[in-house]
C-alpha cells in the first residue's frame, strides 16, 4: 500500500474518532494510546481514547490493511536494538 494510501485510512480513523460525541456528555474524545494487533492473522489499529471533558474512555478498533506483520517485527527489533 502507498503512504497516499495509508494516509486516506488514518485520517478517516481521525475523523471518526473527532466526530464520535461521548455517549455520557456529547463531548469530544483525544486519542491517549494506540497499538496494532494481529487477529487471525489481520491487522488491527486500536486507539485507546477519553473524552476531554468528563473523563469517559473508548476504544475504537479499525482494520489496518496498511500494517504488515513483517513491517512491525522489523521495527521492533530495529527499536530494540538502537
Amino acid at each position: 500500500m502507498i503512504h497516499k494510501e495509508t494516509m486516506v485510512y488514518i485520517e478517516s480513523e481521525y475523523s471518526i474518532i473527532h466526530e464520535t460525541p461521548c455517549e455520557f456528555c456529547g463531548k469530544n474524545f483525544k486519542i491517549e494510546d494506540m497499538s496494532v494487533e494481529f487477529i487471525e492473522g489481520t491487522p488491527h489499529h486500536f486507539c485507546y481514547c477519553t473524552c476531554n471533558n468528563c473523563g469517559n474512555e473508548k476504544m475504537f478498533v479499525f482494520l489496518a490493511p496498511y500494517f504488515k506483520k513483517e513491517e512491525l517485527i522489523q521495527y521492533t527489533v530495529n527499536g530494540l536494538l538502537n
